[in-house]
């Protein structure tokens, strides 16, 4: 199974932000890159990430940074297994609106979380470049703590009960990208 590198960005968003400024990154975890992709392009998939990152480091960006990626949604419907009020953290849990709007979502191709040091080095790339846009495009000095860059468990605890992973090194990005932004 292969897919085609040569694609331009996926419909598979919401074009635009809905006038939110997006304040938080989660992060996520995919058993394989093709197949990520792929159903990142799907149009009947109804799913997307901003990013994926292959366990060599390799960086493919899916949907553009001004566009909601459809990784994160919540909904306002109270008997839905992704109501906003589930959610672990606390941004998510009081805003009564899609997730999507105002989150960037990066998947890593990682089956428990771990991370290769390539994927790791591209992961924190990937962060600084969301952030770095964010000043540019918002003038919003992004936070960087376990509240602003998240897992997906923390959004969607009742689906998504361990994505990105027990494995996932996100203190030791956190602090890192701490030290150096």
């Amino acid at each position: 199974m292969s897919y085609d590198d040569n694609k331009g960005f996926s419909k598979n968003c919401y074009v635009g932000r809905k006038d939110y400024i997006p304040d938080m990154i989660v992060l996520h975890s995919t058993p394989s890159f093709v197949k990520g992709v792929n159903n990142f392009y799907d149009e009947t998939k109804e799913v997307s990430a901003h990013f994926i990152i292959n366990n060599d480091g390799d960086v493919k960006q899916i949907v553009s940074l001004d566009d909601s990626a459809w990784a994160n949604g919540t909904s306002l419907n109270q008997d839905s297994d992704v109501y906003y009020r589930f959610a672990k953290n606390e941004i998510v849990k009081n805003r009564d609106y899609n997730a999507n709007y105002y989150t960037f979502s990066i998947e890593h191709v990682s089956v428990d979380g771990e991370l290769t040091d390539e994927q790791y080095a591209s992961s924190k790339e990937v962060i600084k470049k969301i952030i770095k846009y964010i000043k540019e495009k918002y003038d919003y000095d992004f936070i960087i703590d376990d509240k602003h860059i998240v897992g997906h468990r923390d959004v969607n605890p009742i689906v998504r009960t361990v994505c990105p992973g027990n494995k996932f090194p996100m203190d030791r990005i956190i602090k890192e990208l701490q030290e150096e932004i």
